[in-house]
């Protein structure tokens, strides 16, 4: 240890002058890093890096003073950060993988939650809007079917010039002229009926009813896929930046030992194909790091396809976040749950009732219907005439004034077989949707069983990538003190790295599927609200 620092020291005076109370600094780090180092099979990250960095600083000296000054300019800002997180933080901190870095007070502020984001795409999707429109609209048709039921009041009237020419068989031929005329005539009526019996009515207005169920079983059920579809995306925006960020960092490792390869064939202590494997692994985590930058960009818009506008930062998942336990741990509840509350459900079965009504209404047009009539009738057709010397047409004009009620009953006799038809026809559509109910129950069993299975595996998941990840890491830090003993080489290295950021990446998407999974089990059950997405925007609460 002394010997590398008093090296590092001895660099640090050939460098230029602006470089020197970096690099003296840097030695003072390292030398503090190496008393706070905890044992080996436990050591962090951070202080692993260090140790690179120390072991890289030795080649520095064979190649020249220019490769160890890009050597400090690349590692200065990871051993500061290094010797920072290690004394302060210990393993915990070195595992806590993406989310691990500490946010400022003004980012936390910044930051988009969950909630946040639901509520956005709550005023702006489209399609929950059109469902709740469609509500509306089976809700008018349901009060249009009760005024089938209710009295219907009717005023009408008609004014007209007539020219009318009139003759007789028994008048005289002298007096046929004398019955032409020219009046005005006025007719207004008063028409009321109250149906007192009309089951075909009645029927529809009773299935009217299921359909107002169906439809807001259904605006629910689209609310709780909007919920699992935000959640969804939003928990996709953070896999991509994870997936980016542990790109970055992979790409900051391999280029390290991608130098110390180059630094090892300059002395002839590794073959031409291990630094092309070195370079070929360079450029393989250059090229996964473009891509999860479209993959980013991909993830981000479909976000905005929920909310109508852009996203910018979004709060993380805590890295000492507990994922919500999977309770009850019991399959059948869930699917008990399923069967008596997804909205899916309850629509399909508001849906077959109302066919069963339909049917009921088409076998009731057979019946007689009953109605409750009255009204009222005023005739004026003397309006022209002279009263004192009416001619003989005018001695035909009338002035009516009629009051009625009764009783009008209607049977239907013969339709050409038309009821009969519909009849057929809304049984046949009635029997089409107790199918549709029976698909929907195994789809909505289908789903509670994969999102339970989900969650249990995902736990275990999680679990197995946490302790991946810590072996991985004790790997990579074995293989960086063999490969500067010459025991290893640098293609062994890279594949250690590798595995480690693999496991990284594995740990990070199996903690957002099972969040996923969570809440595609609650919306099996029909049990999805509000309350999960405010329940699940705690975990995205950065610490300050």
């Amino acid at each position: 240890m002394g010997t590398d620092v008093r090296r590092f020291a001895g660099l640090a005076q050939l460098v230029q002058p602006v470089q020197l109370t970096r690099l003296a600094r840097l030695a003072r780090l390292a030398r503090l890093a190496r008393l706070a180092r905890p044992t080996r099979p436990t050591r962090p990250a951070q202080l692993t890096q260090l140790a690179q960095f120390g072991r890289v600083s030795k080649f520095a000296q064979r190649v020249g003073v220019s490769l160890c000054l890009g050597v400090v300019s690349a590692a200065a800002v990871g051993v500061t950060a290094g010797v920072i997180a290690g004394v302060t933080a210990g393993v915990a901190q070195a595992e806590a993988g993406v989310s691990a870095g500490v946010q400022s007070e003004a980012r936390v502020a910044q930051a988009e939650g969950l909630l946040d984001v639901y509520r956005l795409a709550e005023r702006a999707d489209p399609q929950l809007r059109g469902y709740a429109y469609e509500v509306d609209a089976l809700r008018a048709e349901r009060r249009e079917a009760l005024a089938g039921l209710l009295p219907s009041l009717v005023l009408s009237g008609e004014i007209r010039r007539t020219s009318r020419e009139e003759e007789r068989a028994i008048d005289p031929p002298d007096e046929a002229e004398g019955r032409d005329r020219t009046f005005t005539q006025e007719q207004y009526q008063l028409f009321l009926s109250q149906p007192l019996f009309d089951l075909p009515v009645w029927h529809r207005w009773q299935g009217s009813r299921h359909n107002i169920t169906a439809g807001e079983a259904e605006l629910e059920a689209r609310r709780q896929e909007l919920i699992h579809r935000v959640a969804e995306a939003y928990l996709g925006v953070l896999g991509a930046q994870a997936e980016l960020t542990l790109q970055e960092r992979e790409l900051e490792s391999v280029a390290g030992a991608l130098r110390q390869a180059e630094a090892l064939f300059d002395e002839a202590q590794v073959s031409r194909s291990q630094l092309e494997q070195a370079r070929a692994r360079h450029d393989t985590v250059r090229a996964d790091k473009i891509r999860a930058e479209g993959e980013l960009e991909v993830a981000r818009e479909r976000l905005s396809e929920l909310t109508d506008r852009r996203h910018g930062m979004l709060a993380e998942l805590s890295a000492e976040a507990e994922l919500p336990p999977l309770e009850p741990f019991d399959l059948d509840v869930w699917l008990e749950h399923a069967y008596a509350g997804n909205p899916r459900i309850v629509a399909a079965r508001a849906q077959l009732d109302g066919a069963g009504r339909q049917v009921q209404s088409a076998r009731a047009e057979r019946y007689p219907a009953v109605d409750l009539v009255g009204g009222y009738t005023r005739f004026d057709d003397m309006s022209d005439v002279d009263s004192d010397v009416p001619s003989p047409a005018e001695e035909t004009a009338r002035k009516l004034d009629d009051w009625y009620i009764g009783v009008r009953v209607q049977v239907p006799l013969y339709e050409g077989g038309a009821v009969g038809a519909r009849t057929r026809s809304a049984e046949s559509r009635r029997d089409r949707q107790r199918e549709e109910v029976e698909r929907v129950r195994r789809e909505v069993r289908a789903d509670a069983r994969g999102a339970f299975q989900g969650l249990v595996s995902g736990r275990s998941a999680v679990e197995a990538y946490a302790v991946a990840v810590r072996s991985n890491a004790r790997t990579v830090a074995a293989m960086q003190d063999e490969v500067e003993l010459g025991t290893r080489d640098v293609t062994d290295l890279l594949e250690a790295q590798r595995d480690y950021y693999e496991s990284r990446r594995n740990l990070a998407q199996a903690r957002y599927q099972y969040l996923v999974d969570t809440l595609k089990l609650r919306r099996a059950s029909g049990h999805l609200g509000i309350d999960d997405v405010v329940q699940l925007n705690a975990l995205f609460v950065a610490a300050p």
